[in-house]
């Protein structure tokens, strides 16, 4: 079986995002798919240098504090954040109303009467396995369960290039990187692990200069890594080669502002 394979202040108003996502559209690609050969890794600009670039978008834009960010990567030579709305992420909305509606089946479903799909038991199968255990030892739980999934393309899963999966499309079909991120988002939420410490993180492997991404849990002031690219868990503060594009949970996306995307 094949495996492959970071989460306050004012909201950024539309013009701001907007003027985010052209500057992420030269790097922006889809998660786990290979990124410029010849990218580099930039030092970062100033925060006054990187403000005055970027309110020549919108003066409004607010930045943020690495340490701020839920499930960030403390790395200084990052950049600043920038927060704004998930509602201008279409495929994340989107796993995120269906979601709501597959985990209301979830919990009702009945295995006594015989009122559960496959998937639905599968779900329910982990949740029962986790529940009871050291929070720590539900991460690795949860990582290791969904990661024996096998790592299968979108387009090969769902006909499309670039799709994100719900957690039942996923125990349905599986799917690449953000689809396992989003089944253990949601598996930990169902166990009572507040969304406000957790972010699903796409990112460049600066190793292989691929993009990847992962689920980042925090816990007070220590932050860990979910990865279908190994069962191990491990602090953020080891995975140095992680350079995050941006990160979503179902409040906020922020968005890793770095020289490159400036330039």
């Amino acid at each position: 079986m094949r495996k492959r394979s970071f989460a306050g202040v004012n909201r950024v108003p539309l013009p701001a995002v907007i003027g985010i996502f052209v500057l992420l559209a030269t790097i922006c690609t889809s998660p786990c798919q290979a990124v410029e050969p010849d990218r580099q890794v930039h030092p970062p600009l100033s925060p006054k240098t990187v403000s005055h670039k970027l309110n020549r978008l919108n003066k409004d834009v607010t930045f943020l504090d690495l340490h701020t960010v839920p499930g960030s990567m403390t790395e200084t030579s990052l950049g600043q954040v920038v927060r704004s709305s998930v509602q201008f992420l279409p495929r994340w909305t989107r796993v995120m109303a269906m979601s709501e509606t597959q985990l209301d089946a979830m919990n009702y479903c009945n295995p006594g009467q015989n009122s559960c799909s496959e998937e639905l038991l599968l779900w329910k199968k982990i949740l029962q396995e986790a529940r009871d255990l050291p929070f720590l030892e539900q991460l690795k739980s949860v990582n290791a369960y969904f990661n024996d999934w096998p790592y299968r393309r979108d387009i090969d899963a769902y006909g499309v290039s670039e799709y994100w999966a719900s957690p039942l499309e996923f125990l349905q079909k599986s799917g690449d990187c953000e689809d396992y991120s989003i089944a253990k988002y949601f598996a930990l939420k169902q166990l009572g692990v507040p969304v406000e410490q957790m972010s699903i993180v796409l990112l460049i492997d600066a190793v292989s200069d691929s993009q990847h991404a992962v689920l980042v849990v925090s816990n007070g002031q220590d932050s860990y890594v979910l990865d279908n690219l190994s069962d191990l868990l491990l602090p953020q503060e080891k995975y140095a080669h992680y350079l995050p594009l941006y990160s979503v949970n179902e409040h906020y996306r922020w968005t890793y502002v770095t020289t490159s995307r400036l330039n």
